[in-house]
């Protein structure tokens, strides 16, 4: 889990459909402004900017949604976090391996 995180959070970008549909089920879909192109669920997602597909997100997109964290999913992401350090931009890697593991997790993230 990266430790980058800077609260208040106003503007979330989501790189993984789980972690949108848990941040709507959170209350948490206002702050949302970025998902990917395989974010379908909740229904409330589908009018969120898509910032790419879940293997190949778009970190120029990303900054244009100047999000205040984005929410990358396990190791796929690696790649990218590179790219969104250099633009200053806080990431929190979610990878519970556990049902508590995914508890803790959004309890840090609220």
């Amino acid at each position: 889990m990266e430790k980058e995180m800077r609260k208040p959070l106003r503007r979330v970008v989501s790189l993984s459909p789980s972690i949108t549909a848990n941040l709507f089920f959170l209350g948490l879909g206002s702050m949302v402004v970025g998902v990917t192109e395989q974010c379908l669920l909740p229904e409330e997602s589908e009018d969120r900017e898509r910032i790419g597909s879940f293997a190949f997100p778009d970190p120029e997109k990303i900054a244009s949604l100047r999000p205040d964290l984005v929410v990358v999913q396990g190791r796929i992401h690696d790649p990218y976090l590179k790219a969104l350090k250099d633009r200053n931009i806080s990431t929190f890697r979610s990878s519970p391996k556990t049902v508590a593991g995914i508890f803790q997790e959004l309890e840090t993230l609220c």
